[in-house]
């Protein structure tokens, strides 16, 4: 079975995780309408960056040339990486250990976010080798 094959589903998966987790499984801080919570922001940016990595995923399977696979990685890596920074550094989530968000959301987005980086990583490292092997 081709490498891009098992990737590009691995990354969908995770993307649609990313993008439908902050709302479901595990789901943000409640609001009450009056005050929106700086989770809720979380939940609406990580739609739009899990929608980009299930998308590249997606399009990866496509792919045959290994310098577009490696670039696709190299975009979801990124992806990953800003998944990560969204409830850590850019947005943020709520202030008290004990809120949903920060106890779960928070973890679960830095797990996938984390797992979508090695996996970019590794495609990277595998597509360069199917690159090199192609050259000789």
């Amino acid at each position: 079975m081709r490498k891009n094959y098992i990737f590009g589903a691995l990354f969908a998966i995770a993307g649609l995780l990313i993008a439908i987790g902050p709302k479901t499984f595990f789901a943000v801080c409640a609001s009450d309408g009056e005050m929106i919570m700086k989770c809720f922001y979380v939940a609406q940016t990580e739609i739009a960056i899990g929608a980009a990595i299930a998308i590249l995923g997606i399009v990866l399977i496509f792919l045959k040339n290994s310098a577009a696979q490696i670039t696709a990685s190299i975009a979801l890596a990124l992806n990953g990486i800003t998944a990560v920074l969204i409830p850590n550094v850019l947005i943020g989530v709520c202030k008290s250990e004990h809120m949903h968000c920060n106890a779960v959301t928070r973890p679960a987005l830095n797990i996938l976010g984390a797992l979508v980086i090695v996996l970019a990583a590794i495609g990277i490292v595998l597509f360069r080798e199917k690159d090199s092997k192609a050259n000789e």
